[in-house]
């Protein structure tokens, strides 16, 4: 047997077709010469690689496509005939190169090696040594539990060198024992030095080895001398020991981790990957469709997430964009007619939704035909009971039942009642659901969310209680320093003024443990403003750990649901870790209501608030109105003034400090006014001096807030107190 003549062939040139059946498409939407060039490229370079492996049915087509494209390297745009010719053109290359044979049996290396006597050569092109191979998903969860469980076998091992750490202060103080029984014993020696008696010898003199007892010190025993030296090699074993375990724990926690991310990676494909797939559908439903022309457009593609989900998707897909072609978008006649560009559109968006993701494809045609549908009904469902009375929403749920179609014929693309059937069953088996939207003469869009059981996403990680947790990065909108002073109570709970407008507030620990109240707090924090789809929130966090690509996985089956928590991710140990869900954060803060005593802006007056200071002007603005409140703003004491004889005013919040009259003068003016004398006007400042005091109680202010003991809910009720009176 001879090695696989186009093993290496057979992958480049997947890739190859593959590039040209996305280039033209993109020649087709936007037409450049760059694009041009690079087809060009792309089929010289197949052509080229087809007659080194001797297929020249392969090269003669790659020619074709370089004569039809070398004359429009300066004039780009193709004629509708040309793009569907090079487009069929790709599908015939793409068959050629699938019909290529795979050898029944690879050669032992022996064989080729004696083969021709050219044994060297054929080693190192040994085919085994560099071949492709596709793996199951199951076998690359596999992996991953391989190689998780293999992370937290080595992080005990690393908790295992923490011991050695314990060990080597225990050494350090068994060998200053020793320091200290030798320096002990030396003292002991010339003790007994100095009162030794006089026997013939000098004072102080040892006496006679044959003299001494057998209950001689430690230091005539010849036992301390030694054992300091031992002392001092354990300590530099253990010493060596823990840094060489350190050292090979540290890298082979690396290589794990980045084994991981391989493996996790391989087991995810991103989203884009089925777009070219659902543009051919869109463009060729469209050429069977008279006087119909569409642009098809897609967004999210960067997302990776399971290849059993995309799979399942997809097919599920190709029913749902065909359907909008062929019963959606209108001919370019009638959509002139409704006053709508000529050229009709299909959008595929894929999102993330907390622990789901949304694959949604709308169309700007004419919506469901509701009347048809009912017709459809009638005629092809008559086991069903009339569709007369039935609502839009049911009659949208029995089309995804199938074997109801709107067309009159039956064609290669419609007909059939198949396709939302094909959609509806895909999404029972991932676990997920459908929902269509349909606007009369306006498009339709129809949905398909499924839960996933792995997807990756880019996250910001940050610290909260001692733990790590992932905020997803297209979220997080930014991050700020918060001061106790910065946060403020609003009707709806606490909040901080974040470019003019107030944004709900609470630390995410209390939001990850259910508390629905912040605890008084003395220092400053981070906190990470975060979007989700009901608006922006800030959440305090202990600090910003950094960005990180992560895997996330569903909670485990017997976890309690958490509304702020979309799945968990391993870090470096193993370990998991949580991953929020934006659109739950946002909930979480959000779901407090508005105190039912808030007055109703169609009822009251509107509210005056002045002050020089632009943030302080924004920051009582956006109290007011989240009370419900309609609030108007002036930056001196002459603008107020002027507002006032121009609208009837229910109330005035006024600072007392700023440039022109002072907030005092204004209201001494406002009591001289016979038009505005009963407006009532409430002074905000600063200066909290008796004096002050006493001055704003002469001028006649219905009230005195000091800045820096500012509590909303009080100063609400006062409002409400004020003019409710009026």
């Amino acid at each position: 047997m001879t090695p696989d003549p186009y093993q290496y062939f057979r992958i480049e040139a997947r890739e190859l077709v593959d590039q040209l059946d996305s280039g033209v498409l993109e020649l087709d939407r936007a037409p450049s010469e760059d694009v041009v060039g690079r087809l060009l490229r792309v089929a010289h370079t197949l052509k080229g690689a087809a007659r080194v492996v001797r297929l020249p049915e392969i090269a003669e087509e790659c020619h074709a496509v370089e004569e039809l494209l070398a004359p429009h390297r300066q004039q780009p745009r193709l004629a509708e005939s040309q793009v569907r010719y090079l487009l069929s053109v790709t599908d015939r290359l793409r068959g050629q190169v699938a019909a290529l044979a795979l050898p029944a049996v690879v050669p032992a290396a022996a064989d080729r090696a004696d083969a021709g006597g050219a044994g060297e050569s054929a080693n190192a092109a040994d085919p085994v040594a560099d071949r492709t191979t596709w793996a199951s998903a199951a076998e690359i969860d596999e992996l991953l539990s391989a190689t998780t469980e293999a992370a937290t076998q080595l992080a005990r091992i690393r908790r295992g060198t923490a011991a050695l750490d314990r060990v080597r202060p225990l050494v350090d103080q068994l060998l200053e024992n020793v320091a200290a029984h030798r320096r002990a014993d030396a003292r002991l020696t010339e003790t007994s030095r100095t009162d030794a008696p006089l026997t013939g010898n000098r004072r102080g003199d040892a006496p006679p080895a044959e003299d001494r007892g057998a209950d001689a010190g430690p230091v005539e025993q010849g036992v301390t001398e030694p054992t300091q030296p031992l002392v001092e090699n354990l300590r530099a074993a253990l010493g060596n020991a823990r840094g060489r375990l350190g050292e090979a724990v540290d890298r082979a926690e690396h290589e794990l981790r980045h084994a991981r991310e391989v493996a996790e990676q391989l087991r995810l494909t991103p989203a884009g990957t089925i777009f070219n797939t659902l543009e051919r559908a869109v463009r060729d439903v469209a050429q069977t469709e008279p006087d119909k022309r569409v642009v098809f457009t897609a967004h999210g593609g960067d997302l990776r997430l399971g290849p059993h989900v995309l799979r399942e998707v997809r097919n599920a897909l190709l029913h749902v964009v065909r359907n909008a072609v062929a019963h959606g978008i209108e001919t370019q006649a009638d959509r002139l007619a409704a006053g709508k560009p000529p050229v009709g559109s299909v959008v595929v968006d894929v999102t993330r939704q907390g622990r789901r993701l949304r694959f949604s494809c709308r169309d700007d045609g004419a919506g469901f035909d509701l009347t048809a549908v009912r017709d459809a009904l009638r005629r092809q469902r008559p086991d069903l009971p009339d569709p007369a009375g039935t609502s839009p929403g049911e009659l949208l749920d029995l089309l995804q039942r199938g074997g109801t179609s709107t067309s009159a014929t039956v064609t290669a693309v419609s007909g059939r009642g198949i396709g939302l059937d094909v959609l509806r069953a895909a999404a029972q088996r991932l676990g997920g659901e459908v929902t269509i939207d349909s606007q009369p003469g306006a498009g339709a869009s129809v949905n398909l969310l499924v839960p996933v059981s792995l997807l990756a996403l880019e996250g910001l990680v940050v610290g909260v209680d001692g733990r790590s947790v992932t905020i997803p990065l297209d979220a997080v909108r930014r991050t700020v320093w918060v001061r106790p002073e910065d946060v403020v109570d609003t009707p709806d709970g606490k909040a901080i003024l974040h470019e003019g407008q107030a944004v709900r507030f609470a630390p995410l620990s209390l939001l990850l443990s259910g508390t629905a109240e912040e605890p008084a707090g003395r220092d400053p924090c981070r906190a990470v403003l975060v979007e989700g789809a009901g608006g922006t929130v800030a959440v305090g966090v202990d600090r910003l750990i950094g960005p990180a690509g992560v895997i996330v996985r569903p909670l485990p089956l017997l976890a309690p649901a958490h509304p702020v928590v979309a799945g968990a991710a391993l870090d470096g140990d193993g370990s998991p870790s949580l991953v929020l869900d934006p659109d739950g954060l946002v909930e979480r803060l959000h779901r407090t209501p508005a105190p039912s005593g808030a007055p109703e802006p169609a009822t009251t007056p509107p509210v005056l608030v002045v002050d020089d200071s632009l943030t302080t002007r924004m920051l009582e603005q956006s109290i007011l109105e989240s009370a419900g409140y309609d609030v108007d703003v002036a930056a001196s004491g002459e603008e107020a003034l002027e507002k006032a004889h121009r609208r009837a005013y229910g109330l005035m919040l006024v600072d007392v400090e700023m440039p022109g009259i002072d907030g005092f003068t204004v209201i001494e003016r406002i009591r001289a006014d016979a038009v505005l004398h009963d407006l009532p006007a409430i002074l905000v400042t600063s200066r909290c001096s008796p004096q002050d005091l006493s001055r704003g109680a002469e001028v006649g202010a219905s009230g005195y807030v000091i800045k820096g003991k500012f509590d909303q809910t009080l100063l609400l009720d006062r409002i409400r107190t004020l003019m409710s009176a009026r």
